[in-house]
């Protein structure tokens, strides 16, 4: 079973607690965890798992016990169940800063300022994972014929040259490339600066490729609906934990054969009568 500060949903990590000590302790069942907790309820693990129960704040701390975690997992713990059954938008964001604090799961870069040209090219940003998944060592017609949009050897070339250049990638001896870090973020207050036209050009690509490939190669799907202020605010802090998970999945394969694009992209299309466009 995974560590419990790689998981963002709590009943996800009680199924799986459940499947593992099932399946090491033959005596083990939703009554002896129960028991063990001190619930009065002998299912309770079950109706929560199957999402028909919430936990309060003191069957929290019973789950606690009964599980056996300490410390740092313990909070983790307490932390997750609270954030994924928030209410208000405050205390979902609340919560999330607070979970994002203890797993850390995997570390993020931050770009000090003569790095933030990463972002002015589009294919610096593919090419960054690409080399490092493809043991094409410096054959630039192939590595620029395998971009969507093509991009030329040239243009290749100089990009690896530029990420080798500013620390974003090394070159091993045997011709291959390897990642300085594995994550990458930017401060807040640079980000409408630098990340603009990066999101841009990476959502006019997805419109692109409605056209452009098989739908067995591309995800394409969305919602229109009727929201709040305040649940804007919890939209946005379910897509910042998403985006954390993606982190966290693409961090646990061993072996990438291709560069994906995911984009979570949230945006009025009617306003209240009265309101303005901030710009």
């Amino acid at each position: 079973m995974k560590s419990i500060f790689e998981y963002i949903d709590y009943r996800a990590f009680l199924r799986d607690f459940y499947k593992e000590s099932k399946s090491t302790k033959k005596f083990f069942s939703y009554r002896y965890f129960a028991g063990k907790a001190g619930l009065n309820a002998p299912i309770l693990l079950k109706l929560v798992i199957d999402g028909k129960r919430n936990l309060s704040r003191k069957t929290i701390d019973k789950f606690i016990a009964g599980i056996n975690l300490k410390d740092k997992a313990a909070v983790y713990f307490r932390t997750l169940v609270l954030f994924n059954q928030a209410v208000s938008a405050q205390e979902k964001q609340d919560q999330y800063r607070v979970l994002r604090s203890l797993y850390k799961m995997v570390p993020q870069h931050v770009l000090e300022d003569e790095q933030f040209e990463y972002f002015d090219k589009w294919y610096y940003t593919v090419l960054r994972e690409g080399v490092c998944h493809h043991d094409l060592k410096d054959d630039w017609n192939t590595i620029a014929a395998c971009l969507r949009p093509q991009i030329t050897p040239e243009q290749a070339k100089n990009a690896v040259k530029w990420l080798l250049n500013h620390k974003f990638l090394k070159k091993n001896k045997n011709g291959t490339y390897q990642q300085l870090q594995r994550a990458i973020t930017t401060r807040s207050e640079v980000l409408s600066f630098v990340v603009r036209n990066h999101n841009r050009t990476m959502i006019h690509f997805a419109e692109q490729s409605l056209d452009a490939f098989p739908i067995k190669q591309r995800f394409a799907t969305g919602i229109t609906v009727g929201i709040s202020a305040q649940a804007y605010d919890i939209l946005v802090a379910e897509a910042e934990a998403f985006r954390d998970r993606v982190v966290q999945l693409v961090h646990s394969i061993d072996k990438a054969d291709r560069v994906y694009q995911v984009n979570i992209q949230l945006f009025p299309l009617m306003l209240q009568p009265g309101d303005k466009d901030d710009h």
